[in-house]
């Protein structure tokens, strides 16, 4: 009966806050003025990670602090990721049956500038998680609810969690404000 109130509640909850999210307006920055990432994922197993930490390693070269969150499904899954000091793990039982995030989730998922939503497909716990998360821009796949994210990469039938991550680098990198382009000349 939890679960049910829970996810009834949850779904609820999206729908409000999609309707406010309208009203943001993103706060579009410069891929050199980012200076942390939140990388967030539904990782069905473990075999997910070794791409999540290969886009991490990305994010760091570049001289960005990344954090992680995941949300696992099963105490296997969950259990693997426990070990990890990088990792911040979330299972149903992080959320209260109205559906509130623990405050230590809340905390972690507070003060990026850039969310990355690694999902191909809707979830509502990650979604639920990117409208809460206060980052300054968020990204995803075009697959995800559009009311999400302010910029989204098209990736096509076979979705790859690699080329999603390169691709929003690669546009973000590419993409210069009208006020840095403004400070360096025009061009």
């Amino acid at each position: 009966m939890k679960k049910l109130l829970r996810k009834r509640y949850i779904s609820s909850t999206i729908s409000k806050l999609k309707k406010q999210q309208k009203q943001k307006q993103p706060a579009y920055k410069n891929y050199d003025e980012i200076k942390n990432v939140l990388l967030l994922a539904d990782a069905a197993d473990v075999s997910v990670y070794e791409h999540i930490k290969s886009i991490k390693n990305t994010f760091e070269k570049d001289g960005k602090k990344v954090g992680i969150v995941l949300f696992v499904w099963d105490k296997t899954t969950s259990d693997f990721f426990a070990k990890s000091s990088t990792v911040k793990v979330i299972t149903e039982d992080s959320f209260k049956w109205n559906a509130a995030p623990d405050a230590d989730v809340l905390q972690y998922i507070s003060g990026y500038d850039l969310l990355v939503n690694l999902n191909h497909a809707t979830s509502d716990y990650i979604d639920y998680l990117t409208l809460l998360a206060d980052a300054k821009l968020k990204a995803g796949t075009a697959q995800n609810d559009t009311a999400l994210l302010d910029f989204m990469v098209e990736t096509g039938e076979t979705f790859d969690l690699q080329f999603l991550a390169e691709q929003i680098i690669f546009y973000l990198r590419t993409i210069k404000s009208k006020r840095q382009k403004d400070q360096h000349g025009k061009g």
